[in-house]
């Protein structure tokens, strides 16, 4: 009796064990030159080194910063080293772990056929399991219509129509846990509203018109090119010395490229004019000393029958779909065949440029019918095409006893005769000065008078937020804002952006985020909680250029490439802290990820609705302004979409610490996600910093608590310190431990660390 209930008991107390459990979490850049009060754009790669840091929460327009992804290689699961779970050995009596039971306490042996084995779980699993889930897809909402099929089209190129086969955009996949959670946005945003082309039938009389555009484009490029390098070399004049001051870097690359692919080919003689072939030998005899090598170049490039060269298979294939390849970029590739880097969309099919106008027409409170942006003096005078900016100061000083002159508070109404932007026509703008400290005391009062006074503003532009002071406080100003406003303009001059969370519950059409810094820095976070009910944030301003000036103040749209969180966002107690967290992640990096805002240094992939895993992203993560959060912990950065999943990686990551010791738990190092979210193979970019401290600058890190690094944890930390803080710490760094740890001590110096126990010391905030 007595060992039957010895048998249920321990029976019970496993089974107690193995279900704790905690329900799931839930879980191109452009170079732009200003004309008149327009600015086009071309699109092409950047690369921007990060080699300074930000001063005192100000920005500085010197600094420049490398915020882009890479499109990195994501770590794969088997990567890393996982205890395996106890599994049930459906053939036997007992349990099958690879784990070596603890020590249990030595009791009266049952009999052989009452017999129980009773191993260890282990602990750190279930921990893991409880903390770092697994990505859920949820349920699909259903779709209103089936997906487009095919059809017909015909296009006009150049006075050639065209027969095209295009396809219209299906309904983006929704979920509806994201719509219940409200990190959907309110009012949808396509992205990509452009039918795809599918083939294009390519007419003779298209091919020739497209091979002549190209043909005389770089025969007269080539036509200069001879005629200078053909010049004999003297004292004064050497074909190398004009390649570097004629001023086009660009003369010489397409010289080299043509030299490589058709004038250093033994074949060239057949590329020549019929009348040039027979006295190509003599030329070359002509020619021969190693000076006159560049007239000899002259004469072969001026006599080149460019009508023998032929579009290439690869230009051919780029037309069949859509792809129309431009003069400017043309060259010779290797198979002496007419290619270009350059290739532009059929009219009407370009996808950039018809968001932009869709965005311009549709989503700016005070919209025009084109896809250009607006220069910097635009944004920073509030102007736009179409409207005209009116003062309105008399109508409102008096009443609400603000000084336009002192204040640095002025209202105007904006006014459009269009019947197509007649909805906002009128609207009020109501412009503040945060650095002008008497209308800063003023605008609280201001915003609450006009509220009361159901005064409809449709537009509130506030200036030189942290010019003063980057820990000026804004929080009540964007809490105090109406529940519902159309536009609202805030140009930071501080990368302190942590007021933003005050709008987390208003319905705003449309936000700008402005600076007239630099636009580019790593410092700058937004917490997606922030524009949860904005439905557009203009990311169409955008005015980083080498064309300005060293030094000139240019307003330009904020680049936010990372995430960062606020004390509320962490529950602290409850079964799942990081709940918020996640949502806000899933917000940022899948769900609303099709927006360009959300789509980091990067910009969008092929297909930013459908294939949301291809898109750039923010690559950030700013844990600072929540002390408890010492890692990754908890946090969902895999997502699941149509039965496949996709990761994303953390890059740079910034963390709250207020002493020289940084501390972290040996189980939330286990946990921590450093190698599975933040290792990242391959060299390092020149001159990152991965890892930021809010605090002083830390020197240690302690793992306090008990227990030894199981499972991922010394992985964990490897990355955390060789890979992350590879620039931050140093050779003199101490891992330090609880004094009763010794076998952790033991752990880390077989690991290769420096370690010690702790004292007193070394937990001392720094005032």
């Amino acid at each position: 009796m007595i060992r039957a209930k010895k048998k249920r008991l321990i029976i019970v107390a496993s089974t107690i064990a193995a279900a704790v459990i905690v329900p799931n979490l839930i879980s191109v850049p452009f170079y732009i030159k200003s004309f008149s009060d327009k600015v086009d754009i071309t699109v092409q790669a950047r690369y921007i080194p990060e080699l300074s840091l930000i001063k005192d929460g100000k920005v500085s327009s010197d600094n420049s910063v490398s915020n882009i992804d890479n499109h990195l290689e994501l770590i794969k699961e088997d990567e890393v080293v996982k205890p395996i779970t106890p599994k049930i050995d459906p053939h036997a009596n007992s349990i099958v772990t690879s784990i070596t039971p603890k020590p249990q306490p030595v009791e009266e042996k049952p009999k052989p056929d009452e017999e129980v084995a009773i191993i260890a779980k282990d602990e750190k699993k279930d921990e893991e399991e409880k903390v770092n889930k697994d990505p859920v897809e949820g349920e699909k909402l259903e779709k209103t219509k089936p997906d487009p099929e095919p059809r017909d089209v015909t296009v006009n190129v150049d006075g050639e129509d065209l027969k095209v086969t295009v396809r219209d955009q299906p309904e983006r996949t929704r979920y509806k846990s994201d719509i219940e959670n409200k990190i959907a946005n309110r009012v949808e945003y396509i992205a990509d509203i452009t039918p795809d082309v599918l083939n294009v039938v390519v007419t003779e009389p298209f091919v020739k018109k497209t091979l002549g555009a190209v043909r005389d484009k770089i025969k007269g490029e080539f036509a200069r090119t001879a005629s200078i390098i053909g010049t004999p070399q003297s004292s004064m004049f050497s074909v190398e010395g004009w390649f570097k001051v004629n001023g086009d870097p660009n003369v010489e690359y397409y010289f080299n490229v043509l030299k490589k692919n058709l004038l250093d080919k033994p074949n060239f003689a057949d590329y020549l004019l019929d009348q040039a072939r027979p006295i190509y030998p003599d030329k070359k005899k002509e020619f021969s000393k190693p000076e006159q090598k560049y007239q000899l170049y002259g004469w072969m490039i001026a006599n080149i029958d460019w009508s023998k060269i032929p579009l290439s298979k690869n230009a051919l294939e780029a037309l069949s779909r859509g792809d129309i390849i431009q003069p400017n970029g043309a060259y010779i590739n290797e198979n002496g065949e007419f290619d270009s880097h350059v290739s532009s969309p059929l009219p009407g099919y370009n996808k950039v440029t018809n968001r932009m106008t869709r965005d311009n027409k549709e989503k700016r409170v005070f919209g025009y019918n084109n896809w250009y942006t607006r220069s910097p003096k635009s944004i920073y005078d509030g102007t736009y095409e179409g409207w005209e900016k009116i003062r309105a100061n008399d109508e409102f000083k008096g009443k609400y006893n603000v000084n336009p002159e002192t204040d640095g508070i002025n209202f105007f109404r904006l006014k459009n005769d269009n019947k197509e932007f007649e909805k906002n026509n009128n609207g009020l703008v109501v412009e503040l000065d945060a650095s002008n400290a008497s209308g800063y005391k003023k605008t609280l009062d201001l915003v609450k008078s006009l509220k009361r006074d159901n005064v409809k503003v449709t537009s509130y532009r506030i200036f030189n937020m942290g010019s003063k002071d980057s820990s000026q406080k804004f929080l009540d100003i964007m809490k105090e804002l109406p529940d519902e406003l159309p536009q609202l303009e805030l140009f930071f001059e501080s990368t302190n952006t942590a007021a933003l969370i005050g709008l987390e519950n208003k319905k705003i059409d449309e936000l700008s985020l402005y600076t007239t810094g630099n636009s580019l820095l790593p410092e700058w976070s937004i917490n997606p909680f922030a524009i949860r009910n904005v439905a557009f944030v203009n990311t169409l301003d955008y005015n980083v250029s080498k064309s300005y000036r060293p030094g000139a103040r240019i307003p330009t749209r904020i680049t936010f490439d990372a995430i960062a969180f606020d004390p509320v966002n962490y529950k602290k107690g409850e079964k799942d802290p990081y709940k918020e967290m996640n949502l806000a992640l899933r917000m940022a990096l899948f769900t609303r990820n099709n927006e360009p805002f959300f789509q980091g240094g990067f910009g969008p992939g092929l297909k930013p609705d459908h294939n949301e895993g291809g898109n750039s992203y923010p690559v950030g993560l700013d844990l600072s302004r929540v002390p408890e959060m010492k890692s990754l912990r908890g946090l969902q950065y895999s997502f699941i979409k149509d039965g496949k999943q996709f990761d994303r990686k953390v890059r740079i990551l910034t963390l709250y610490s207020d002493k020289p010791t940084f501390e972290i738990s040996v189980q939330e190092m286990i946990d921590s996600q450093f190698n599975k979210v933040m290792y990242i193979p391959g060299p390092p970019n020149p001159g990152e910093e991965r890892l930021r401290f809010s605090g002083p600058k830390v020197k240690n890190i302690h793992l306090s608590g008990t227990g030894t690094l199981q499972g991922a944890g010394s992985s964990n930390l490897e990355t955390f310190i060789k890979h992350v803080g590879r620039t931050y710490f140093d050779s003199s760094l101490v891992l330090l431990v609880d004094k009763n740890n010794q076998a952790l001590l033991d752990q880390l110096k077989g690991m290769g660390y420096k370690v010690k126990f702790i004292s007193e010391d070394e937990t001392l905030p720094i005032n």
